[in-house]
Order: C-alpha cells, then sequence, then structure tokens
C-alpha cells in the first residue's frame, strides 16, 4: 500500500471538486490532513446524513477521503 503511486492529492482534489460539489449537502471540499498525519480529501457537508455518506466515496484515486460536517455555509455581509 505504502509504495503505490498515486497521482498529487491537489491534482485529484481539483479533478473530482466540481463533482462533489454538485452532491447537495456539500459546502466545500480541500485538502486535510488525518490525525495520523496522511494527507486527505477532506469533504464538509452541512449534516452527514446516510443517503450523504451513501453519495460520498471513501477513497478518491488511492487518497482517504474525510467527511466533516460543517454546518450551513454562508457569505459574510460586507
Amino acid at each position: 500500500e505504502g509504495n503505490v503511486r498515486r497521482p498529487d492529492v491537489n491534482v485529484v482534489l481539483k479533478a473530482y471538486a466540481p463533482e462533489l460539489m454538485a452532491i447537495e449537502g456539500v459546502t466545500a471540499v480541500a485538502v486535510g490532513k488525518l490525525d495520523s498525519g496522511e494527507d486527505c480529501v477532506r469533504i464538509y457537508v452541512v449534516a452527514l446524513t446516510d443517503e450523504l455518506r451513501a453519495q460520498l466515496p471513501a477513497t478518491l484515486e488511492g487518497w482517504p477521503v474525510d467527511v466533516e460536517e460543517s454546518g450551513e455555509i454562508r457569505p459574510l455581509d460586507d
């Protein structure tokens, strides 16, 4: 597993971001770090429901996916 070549996590994020952001309930995607220090693709969601979890990948091109509840994200007023 540790020797498997994966594309750069930033390249993977950029490639999948539009598709992930199109899923209802997804508020943001970013590169994150797991508690182990390994890079991951982090998906922020309003609320993690079973239906939403079923639509989200567990890994993307070998990178782990971490899902975090962010609540509703809205732009700040000026």
